[in-house]
């Protein structure tokens, strides 16, 4: 990203990948200029630090065929050795098999307190007409991911995790860092514990 608003970007936290939209300027006589924008349905989102694999979305596309499916996510993988990622060290091979952001090899509906309570943001894709829009609360740093799940089960929208669809994360592997990392998740428990009283997700510990 370049020009001013690369320079601008460059001075924040905000990243600059954003859901394909469409800009729109709207004038009429007698009031102030309007600048908006619109985004498709079924809009992905991404973290930039993801890779998805070949074919990732045509099987996640074809759970918002249902109308009722507001959400859906793929598997987070740790990123193929043989392409220069993944294993690095004792805590790259931990994350390889036994990441929190890996929910496993068997699909199923995300639902509250059960298997699968929440997906990981680093990828999904959501239905716009599901989130109206706000999707991600900004007021949530942390456990933002969590939050729209718990929001959108309350609104009555179906879920589903599809771990056909495979998304490598560049996890991080630095034994500091990774600590780090798990201590600011831990931090996402209170404000979601105010917000959604017993509808958090249950601690998992894996060996």
């Amino acid at each position: 990203m370049d020009g001013p608003v690369g320079d601008l970007v460059s001075r924040t936290d905000i990243s600059p990948m954003r859901p394909a939209h469409i800009h729109f300027l709207l004038a009429v006589p007698g009031y102030e200029p309007l600048i908006t924008h619109l985004f498709r349905e079924g809009t992905e989102f991404l973290d930039s630090d993801v890779v998805p694999e070949p074919g990732w979305l045509p099987p996640l596309l074809a759970h918002l065929a249902d109308p009722a499916v507001g959400l859906v996510a793929p598997r987070i993988v740790a990123p193929d050795p043989e392409r220069g990622g993944g294993l690095r060290g004792a805590v790259g091979r931990y994350e390889a098999v036994r990441s929190s952001l890996d929910l496993g090899p068997d699909p199923a509906l995300i639902v509250p307190r059960s298997r699968v309570a929440y997906v990981p943001s680093a990828a999904m894709l959501v239905r716009v007409s599901a989130v109206g829009p706000v999707s991600f609360d900004p007021r949530m740093h942390v456990a933002e991911d969590v939050d729209l799940v718990l929001r959108l089960h309350a609104a009555g929208w179906a879920m589903r995790f599809e771990p056909v669809a495979r998304v490598a994360h560049d996890h991080r592997t630095h034994p500091g860092e990774w600590l780090r990392r798990k201590a600011f998740y831990g931090t996402g428990a209170a404000p979601l514990a105010r917000r959604h009283p017993g509808g958090g997700p249950p601690g998992i510990l894996s060996p």
